[in-house]
């Protein structure tokens, strides 16, 4: 195979493996297959760089080794800097000391998960209010504390900003 040069285009979906279509100076190929590593997905948006293989030197045997869009790139990355990068501007970045999700004000969703574990060190910090639409329960040296039916006794009337105390039973 001999590597042609570069091309431009749109995405191409609906076979087992991805493609686009290539615009090249003399003609158009409607259905290039895109080679992507394993697991990596994407669709280029028209007017994305495309590198293209063409075997035995005939378009009709092409096969895309590469996408690139420069429209998109991240200025400033730090070295050893490695990302996912949305046109819109949504991200996701490995720096060497930190993970960054940047969510472009649009929504962040983690949908079907049989659950969600946050393990840390030292703390989870949340700027923003938090809304939970479930049971909230807190595990303390005493056991499981349910926040919608937990009670104290024994409570002592403060200065009548406290509420009433819980009765004991």
């Amino acid at each position: 195979m001999q590597i042609v040069g570069a091309a431009t285009g749109a995405s191409v979906q609906g076979k087992s493996i991805h493609g686009l279509q290539a615009s090249l100076p003399y003609q158009l190929l409607p259905s290039v297959p895109m080679v992507a590593l394993h697991g990596i997905i994407s669709r280029p948006l028209p007017g994305a760089d495309a590198v293209l293989l063409f075997h035995e030197n005939d378009p009709s045997n092409a096969v895309c080794i590469g996408v690139n869009d420069p429209r998109y790139h991240l200025a400033d990355l730090p070295d050893g800097c490695v990302g996912v990068a949305h046109h819109l501007g949504a991200t996701v970045l490995f720096y060497s000391d930190r993970i960054e999700l940047q969510g472009a004000a649009a929504p962040v969703r983690l949908l079907n998960c049989a659950d969600v574990d946050i393990e840390t060190s030292t703390r989870v910090r949340i700027k923003g209010n938090l809304e939970v639409t479930g049971e909230v329960m807190a595990h303390a040296d005493s056991g499981a504390v349910h926040l919608s039916t937990h009670q104290h006794s024994g409570v002592q009337g403060g200065d009548g900003t406290s509420g009433a105390p819980v009765p004991s039973s």
